[in-house]
């Protein structure tokens, strides 16, 4: 969240650019003057130092967004961002001198069957009991609903070289480190990874590392330092 500044002058905005890569769309403001963002109590966000009043329909694209708009409030204006689906998470940042960026998660989750942390527990939790104590490869196999193997890390570090905006590339690039004992390094792909877009599967997973640590032949704690990628 963009903390409010409480500024006099107001001003249009100078543009508006919308993008989308991987069910990340990216809506960016230009504004003429110093400008701030947060979240309106009712959804959608007020716009400090923003002055206008405008809509922009995408109804000839099916990929996303359905309409953008401003308008123009006593205080400022508001912006509200309609899609097609509701975002798993959205996300506004000062992204230049007078440039705001809302990021907005429209994947699709084919992973799990609930994308909560609720639904995520209890499916690990049945696995638990239908058998053996669950490893830590088996735990994020299930919360990914994918192998993780050689060939499947192999593909996901291809993958990541040649596109940077594979984030579900990322997050296994991130499980397969876990899964090979580099539990620190995982950790912070991972921790990455949520900053960027929040999904309560790299929660879980970010969980299920740590429950490993301080087990036998582990560390004691997670080492300090960013992740190498």
């Amino acid at each position: 969240m963009i903390a409010a500044l409480l500024l006099a002058a107001t001003a249009p905005l100078a543009d508006i650019r919308v993008g989308t890569e991987d069910g990340i769309a990216r809506v960016v403001l230009v504004c003429s003057a110093p400008c701030s963002a947060e979240p309106a109590a009712d959804g959608g966000f007020l716009l400090t130092g923003v002055d206008d009043s405008l809509s922009v329909d995408f109804e000839d694209d099916p990929s996303s967004l359905r309409r953008i708009s401003v308008t123009a409030e006593r205080s400022g204006s508001r912006l509200d961002i309609e899609t097609r689906t509701p975002p798993r998470a959205v996300e506004a940042t000062l992204c230049g001198p007078q440039s705001l960026c809302f990021d907005l998660d429209l994947r699709e989750v084919h992973a799990a069957p609930a994308d909560t942390v609720g639904a995520l527990d209890a499916a690990l939790g049945r696995l638990a009991a239908e058998g053996p104590p669950v490893t830590l490869a088996s735990a994020l196999e299930s919360l990914g609903g994918q192998a993780i193997d050689k060939k499947a890390c192999t593909a996901a570090e291809a993958r990541l070289e040649v596109d940077a905006w594979a984030l579900d590339a990322f997050r296994m690039v991130a499980f397969c480190r876990a899964v090979a004992g580099n539990l620190s390094e995982a950790d912070g792909l991972l921790a990455r990874l949520e900053a960027f877009a929040p999904d309560p599967l790299v929660t879980r997973a970010r969980a299920l590392i740590k429950e490993r640590v301080g087990e036998p032949g582990r560390p004691a704690q997670l080492a300090g330092g960013g992740p190498r990628r």
